[in-house]
């Protein structure tokens, strides 16, 4: 029987399946999920924030946002560069990142970022989303 599941339920009962099987195949690694999560203020205002995913040797930045009155103020760089920080802190050997051509293709790669992967038309005709990777040294 297949039925609709809350959304936080759901996910937490399949990172437990899943992490019960990785443990299969990686028995001696500690295969928890860690949320890394960074808000951004100007004048005590919520303006932005960061929110990372570490899991085995990665770093992934599942969301980043700068509210648009803020941008330009190198303040996502200064979001990226703190999760980068936590990655080295926590010797993880990569940061991972996915953006769409009209978001923040730019961006990620003069932060250091490079593309190892890209898949045209996603999630909408005539878009591309990208998939990045920065070694953490």
């Amino acid at each position: 029987m297949i039925r609709e599941m809350n959304e936080i339920e759901n996910t937490k009962q399949l990172t437990e399946l899943l992490t019960e099987y990785d443990r299969t195949i990686f028995n001696s690694i500690d295969y928890k999920e860690t949320i890394f999560s960074l808000g951004l203020f100007e004048e005590d205002h919520y303006s932005g924030g960061i929110l990372g995913k570490m899991r085995g040797n990665t770093l992934h930045i599942s969301l980043l946002a700068v509210r648009e009155s803020c941008r330009k103020k190198g303040y996502g760089k200064q979001l990226v560069t703190e999760m980068e920080k936590i990655a080295k802190q926590h010797y993880c050997g990569y940061l991972t990142v996915n953006t769409q051509d009209y978001q923040g293709l730019t961006f990620y790669k003069q932060l250091g970022f490079t593309i190892f992967g890209e898949l045209e038309d996603c999630p909408f005709e005539g878009t591309t989303k990208y998939y990045l990777k920065k070694r953490v040294e």
